[in-house]
């Protein structure tokens, strides 16, 4: 009996057909906040200093028609709340739009894998000091079909408004391979990012840093340097993780301290494409969002099942899965803690637990597969 894990989110998952689509930053979580001050805000972080680093969107594409497990669309497009961007020759953008973004297109030049869009200016005023939708859409093509997919990420924007506490973000080492996994016997690096008060960006060395898998419903940490997954860089600040360290996905955490305090955490998945499952996340109801109004959906019930990536065939269905479901915030904190680690059929998640996350919940499942399968 072996497991595999899975992560889905309530109203994030987009399925179509035999391919799965996301589109991922390379930093973790992609946000700004300001100060503002008349017509010139002061943005953190600020993707316009010198030597700062510029997010990338990487398009991916996981498919169960090829053997690496993921797939580069052509004829993308992007769009930035509802409108299309357009792009020079230098695949920076032009319009009204003009220098905010590049184009990324994968090579054997570049050595990039995924379609993607780099952050190149402040998003703040150009996006009128509120959240941003970034949307992509690219068509794949094998023999004679084709098919158009598409995947959006919302780009949090908001006001500083003080009292801002340290912030954590694990985000890809190599922003070319982002986050997932494609070969066999391959692997990813992530690493922690820290800013003190969500501004000044610190030293990984004068900070200790403390990696952690979700496993069968626990954060179980990391001790080993060489092993399954590795650490190294500056107070242990990188992470490396295995084809072999996880099954379809893995979700992991960094708790970060300075002199024995605690600093912050984030957690971050890792998905292996080259695995030969996939599992595939059913909510009841479908819409798979909670709502606060009385009147409103006030619990989703989630379910799962493991498919073989290749022939869709199913290994698992979802009455009979078993499997422990952890509901997660952005930061990793358990909300069902008393649940977590119960082997079960199906999760509820309800108002409460999403009431304490602003950005909606994960729901991390491992389930059980069969030897013989």
């Amino acid at each position: 009996m072996s497991t595999a894990t899975g992560i889905g989110h309530v109203n994030l998952n987009r399925k179509m057909g035999s391919y799965t689509t996301a589109l991922v930053p390379s930093v973790g979580d992609l946000t700004q906040t300001y100060d503002r001050e008349g017509d010139n805000p002061t943005c953190y972080p600020d993707f316009e200093a010198a030597g700062a680093e510029k997010p990338l969107l990487n398009f991916i594409v996981i498919s169960s028609r090829v053997a690496q497990g993921t797939t580069v669309p052509d004829q993308v497009k992007w769009y930035f709340n509802g409108m299309q961007i357009s792009f020079g020759a230098d695949g920076i953008s032009t319009g009204a739009l003009e220098g905010y973004f590049e184009m990324v297109t994968p090579s054997s030049a570049n050595n990039y894998r995924y379609p993607g869009l780099r952050v190149l200016k402040n998003l703040v005023k150009v996006g009128a000091y509120a959240p941003i939708t970034i949307r992509v859409e690219g068509r794949v093509i094998l023999g004679n079909d084709s098919d158009t997919l598409q995947a959006s990420y919302t780009i949090d924007i908001s006001q500083d408004t003080g009292g801002v506490k340290n912030v954590v973000k694990v985000g890809a080492v190599n922003p070319a391979q982002g986050f997932t996994i494609v070969d066999k016997n391959g692997s990813v690096q992530i690493k922690a990012v820290s800013y003190r008060e969500g501004r000044t960006l610190v030293d990984p060395a004068s900070l200790t840093h403390k990696w952690f898998r979700l496993e069968g419903g626990d954060w179980v940490e990391i001790t080993s340097l060489g092993g399954p997954e590795a650490m190294s860089g500056p107070g242990n600040s990188v992470l490396t993780v295995h084809e072999g360290d996880v099954l379809v996905q893995g979700l992991y955490k960094c708790e970060v301290y300075e002199d024995g305090a605690y600093f912050g955490q984030d957690t971050e998945k890792v998905v292996d494409a080259s695995d030969c499952y996939e599992i595939q996340f059913f909510y009841t109801p479908a819409h798979a969002t909670i709502s606060d109004d009385p009147d409103g959906c006030h619990s989703v019930e989630v379910q799962v099942a493991v498919i073989a990536r290749k022939t869709q065939v199913v290994i698992v269905s979802k009455e009979k899965a078993r499997a422990t479901f952890t509901v997660l915030d952005a930061a990793g904190n358990r909300l069902n803690e008393s649940e977590c680690t119960t082997i079960k059929n199906s999760q509820a998640v309800t108002l409460d637990m999403i009431s304490q996350s602003d950005t909606g919940v994960d729901v991390a499942v491992q389930v059980e597969i069969p030897s013989a399968a």
